[in-house]
């Protein structure tokens, strides 16, 4: 595929996940979106106007054999742009499992978001509504537009507006 990669110790993104600076967060949160959308997905030259599904699964794919944990698309609405996604074995979350008190995977997360702002063709954000840092076996990612996201939640609001961390 010729997209570079590299092979990080876990305790890496472990230390980055335990950041718990909502300005940090935000920034990462942000950039890694952006660039997710502006470089990763050209880097694999994909047109998403044909075959969204399969641009999906690959991925899903891609990250999974990289490591981040078993990916899969468990809900799709290409209609109402909101997608669901599942993360089992997530190396993040299985090395702070018991440790935090919040989701965890903020990379995976704005990879996401900015993988279907592509596919949905305008601006998504993501929420990790279940981690199994905290507590479950899988971790699982709300896509949609942000103000589709009930801000009632503090779950939403830590992860989209990062206040009251």
């Amino acid at each position: 595929m010729n997209i570079p990669f590299a092979i990080v110790p876990v305790e890496v993104l472990v230390s980055i996940a335990m950041q718990n600076d909502a300005e940090v967060k935000r920034a990462l949160y942000q950039s890694i979106k952006e660039n997710t959308r502006k470089n990763l997905v050209r880097q694999f030259q994909l047109e998403f106007g044909t075959d969204k599904k399969k641009a999906i699964q690959l991925f899903e794919t891609f990250f999974t054999a990289a490591g981040w944990g078993k990916i899969q698309s468990i809900d799709t609405n290409f209609e109402t742009k909101r997608a669901i996604l599942t993360v089992e074995n997530s190396p993040v979350a299985l090395a702070l499992k018991g440790k935090v008190s919040y989701p965890v995977d903020i990379m995976l997360r704005s990879v996401f978001a900015g993988i279907f702002s592509e596919v949905f063709g305008e601006n998504m954000d993501c929420v990790e509504s279940e981690c199994a840092a905290i507590s479950g076996d899988r971790c699982k990612f709300i896509i949609k537009a942000e103000d589709e996201f009930d801000i009632s939640k503090k779950i939403v609001r830590d992860q989209l507006s990062f206040k009251d961390l």
